[in-house]
């Protein structure tokens, strides 16, 4: 029998890697114009205002109380996982953070293992091997390269892990929209120190890269943690994890829409890789 409610789940989880696949050319964008300081802050301050708006018209705060410490716990995560991922952008390329942030699903199974919440198991990590095989054919080049931005990411992308694996634990016992508030509120007012580390832009180049941040505040980063509390709320840690890897496919079919860019050969065998590990997922569960 189909479990309606965790297709939904799943649904709400690829809608927001579909968001997600536009969002690392914009990243970079934005983060050579104003360094990612800038980036980081003018991003989540951006995408504050709208939940700022929110909480006073429909959010009890009696009941944002209540949640409280996980709220603070997911603004961190968040605000260290974008800081970390736009400063490593700053020294790397976008398809190797791509990649490297797509590691994130063995952090968030291995995690899942030391807490006792998933087991060893031959399929799962076969569906891990396959969708960051896929990962990589999508996302490198010819020729790899590593640099110390690279390494950042990499640390990102174990925080991002974190990040996944508490959002499934918190949204299961408190309300999304009350976690919502406060991971985006809080990391937000988090990120306003940051600006003290650079020197300010060119108000030219602030000026020029405010559409590429208000496009990743408010669908990068609104509506892709909406979909993401509430598809986690209904899918596993590990699942959702592997849905994520759907990322790159997405942006390949973005490219080819917008650009008319075909896949090459490896590409198209990247994506095979992924939605057969995403099958694989879905088949265990």
């Amino acid at each position: 029998m189909i479990d309606y409610l965790k297709v939904k789940g799943r649904l709400l989880l690829l809608a927001l890697t579909v968001v997600w696949a536009t969002s690392f050319p914009f990243t970079k964008i934005a983060v050579e114009a104003i360094g990612y300081a800038y980036y980081v802050a003018f991003r989540l301050v951006m995408a504050s205002i709208p939940m700022l708006l929110y909480g006073v018209l429909r959010l009890d705060f009696k009941a944002i109380r209540i949640c409280l410490e996980p709220g603070i716990t997911l603004s961190i995560l968040f605000l260290l996982g974008i800081a970390l991922q736009g400063l490593g952008m700053s020294y790397t390329s976008a398809s190797n953070a791509a990649f490297i942030t797509s590691l994130n699903v063995v952090f968030v199974y291995l995690i899942e293992i030391y807490y006792g919440r998933s087991s060893l198991d031959s399929r799962i990590i076969s569906a891990i091997c396959l969708a960051i095989l896929g990962v990589y054919l999508l996302s490198s080049t010819d020729t790899i390269t590593f640099n110390p931005g690279d390494i950042i990411v990499l640390i990102a992308a174990f925080v991002w892990a974190l990040q996944i694996v508490y959002v499934g634990v918190s949204s299961r016992r408190f309300a999304p929209s009350n976690l919502l508030f406060l991971e985006i509120t809080l990391s937000s007012a988090g990120s306003i120190p940051l600006i003290l580390l650079q020197p300010p832009p060119n108000i030219h180049l602030i000026l020029t890269s405010l559409p590429y941040i208000a496009y990743l505040a408010l669908a990068c980063t609104v509506l892709a943690n909406t979909l993401q509390l509430y598809g986690q709320k209904i899918v596993g840690n590990v699942e959702a994890s592997i849905i994520y890897m759907m990322e790159p496919v997405f942006a390949a079919i973005f490219a080819y829409i917008a650009i008319g860019e075909y896949p090459a050969l490896k590409q198209l065998a990247g994506s095979i890789a992924i939605m057969t590990s995403l099958a694989l997922t879905i088949r265990k569960s």
